[in-house]
């Protein structure tokens, strides 16, 4: 039991391909949640400008099983900090989840969702 947050922009086709997995796969239960962009703006709709503010708001009391998973496109390159300097830390204790990195990839979210909590 996972969830996994996105933009507005890719939130519709990663509800099919999440709905394809779970039914081939029937012990797999994924939460997918899309986040509006407050930061920057609703007009923002890509993943990669999301900020940890707006995830632990949006998210706050919704059901996220044992981790919460993003991608990697979502940090500042090579930190563990997303742009408005909240933290993947930060976000864990906000949320009371593992929050787990993924590859930027169909392959590592598959990979993450299927095989546990490897962060990128």
């Amino acid at each position: 039991n996972v969830s996994i947050a996105t933009g507005k922009s890719f939130y519709p086709i990663l509800l099919r391909l999440v709905n394809l997995l779970q039914k081939s796969y029937d012990n797999v239960k994924v939460n997918v949640y899309e986040i509006v962009n407050n930061f920057f703006g609703e007009m923002v709709t890509t993943a990669g400008l999301l900020v940890g503010t707006d995830i632990a708001e949006q998210l706050a009391g919704k059901e996220l099983g044992d981790r919460l998973l993003l991608s990697s496109c979502m940090l500042r390159d090579g930190t563990q900090t997303f742009l408005d300097g909240t933290t993947v830390a930060d976000l864990e204790k906000k949320l009371n989840v593992k929050v787990v990195i993924v590859p930027n990839s169909g392959e590592g979210l598959v990979e993450a969702i299927l095989n546990g909590e490897k962060n990128v």
